[in-house]
């Protein structure tokens, strides 16, 4: 069997998370070749990479017609784009992966289908689990809650919640069909959302100069927790931040196409008329409780911990999964 890990040569973010990436081939990698698995890595060669060796790219698409599985990271822009394409044309199995939620530092997630709103998660429908299920994600919330869920100490009454994202990401270039710019992001909660909003930027973002009314306001500091368990509500385009309160069961209203869409998890707002329905149904604070605990639940089983990775049982199952 033979199969190739790709990345990351559309990243441009902190080294650290290029490390972490690798880490996780390499730790993959390791046990693959342990059962005779031929791996090579196709990536954006760069000496801050843990790798040694890397196809070139005539080496790679030679390779590829031999392949029999692919890891991705991301795979919606860039090379990874054009690659996901040429595999799903050809009928080469892909892993796309990304960082997970709960909390994003530190895991990880396979998905077949794609990432994010491309992902399998939208998939997901609301069904009933067991009452040891639901202690087992209340176990994990808590657990969040308190070892990952940082404050510094910001205390803010009575607002609706706005976090801001990164332009260049997927999540915008590719789903948010409305919105792409931070600043038409603040004009248009704005001029619907009535009162006291808060505003915080990307901890990976500086989108420059955010213009917005007196009686909002926009944070550079903090973290996201310090507004997610006071706020009202999130109005959110589709960051991850809509899943993290849920944790809080706050009403979450999305603007853009987000794998945590509706399903009463969440109120969809493509158009103006469904985001003033939302607001309504956010100001109710009645959010449904079991489905929330339901998919929480779910996300809880599909991430990954680093610490999978040194277990050859599981790391395997991605292989049989494929070959099965």
């Amino acid at each position: 069997m033979r199969i190739i890990f790709v990345g990351v040569h559309y990243y441009q973010g902190p080294v650290r998370h290029l490390y972490t990436i690798f880490e996780i081939y390499k730790a993959m990698a390791k046990i693959f070749k342990s059962v005779g698995i031929d791996i090579k890595y196709f990536t954006k060669q760069s000496e801050i990479l843990p790798l040694q060796e890397t196809l070139t790219e005539e080496q790679f698409y030679k390779a590829l017609q031999e392949t029999d599985l692919v890891f991705m990271w991301n795979g919606s822009l860039g090379k990874e784009k054009e690659i996901s394409d040429y595999c799903q044309q050809n009928g080469i199995p892909v892993y796309y992966m990304e960082l997970g939620w709960l909390p994003q530092g530190g895991t990880f997630y396979f998905d077949r289908k794609g990432v994010n709103y491309e992902s399998s998660l939208l998939d997901w429908k609301y069904e009933e689990i067991t009452v040891a299920q639901r202690q087992e994600a209340n176990a994990k919330i808590d657990y969040y809650h308190h070892h990952h869920a940082k404050t510094t100490g910001i205390d803010e009454k009575d607002f609706v919640f706005v976090p801001l994202q990164v332009e260049s990401d997927s999540q915008i270039i590719n789903h948010s069909p409305r919105i792409k710019k931070m600043q038409q992001l603040v004009d248009y909660v704005c001029s619907f959302v009535p009162g006291k909003i808060i505003f915080k930027t990307h901890p990976k973002d500086d989108p420059g100069e955010i213009k917005y009314p007196d009686r909002c306001k926009l944070y550079k500091t903090g973290t996201t927790h310090d507004f997610l368990h006071a706020c009202k509500y999130v109005v959110t385009i589709n960051s991850t931040v809509g899943v993290e309160a849920l944790t809080y069961n706050k009403p979450v209203i999305t603007l853009g196409n987000a794998f945590y869409e509706d399903r009463g998890l969440t109120h969809k707002a493509p158009d103006d008329e469904a985001f003033k329905k939302g607001i309504a149904w956010a100001e109710q604070n009645k959010v449904a409780l079991g489905i929330i605990e339901a998919f929480l639940y779910h996300l809880f089983q599909e991430q990954w911990y680093r610490a999978y990775m040194d277990d050859p049982k599981r790391v395997l199952s991605l292989v049989e999964r494929i070959t099965g």
